[in-house]
């Protein structure tokens, strides 16, 4: 799954949440876009993500994750 994540501050210890989301999701990968946005992919959940960003020092409500249609092509699986 893909989510975006719209941060109220633009500066984030992205070491620390992709630190903490692979601890998880040993496959989860988080960037943060030019516009501040935080991008990551991972099989963990709205709430998981929730709770990862409140652990790294980043809290943020629900209303701010939006999960994104898939753009997986299928040729890593099939």
């Amino acid at each position: 799954m893909q989510f975006n994540i719209h941060l109220d501050r633009p500066q984030i210890d992205i070491d620390a949440v992709e630190r903490l989301l692979q601890n998880l999701d040993p496959a989860g990968l988080a960037d943060v876009d030019i516009t501040g946005v935080l991008r990551v992919s991972t099989t963990a959940s709205d709430d998981d993500l929730i709770a990862i960003l409140a652990k790294a020092g980043h809290p943020i409500r629900p209303s701010q994750v939006e999960r994104v249609a898939s753009v997986c092509c299928g040729g890593c699986s099939g």
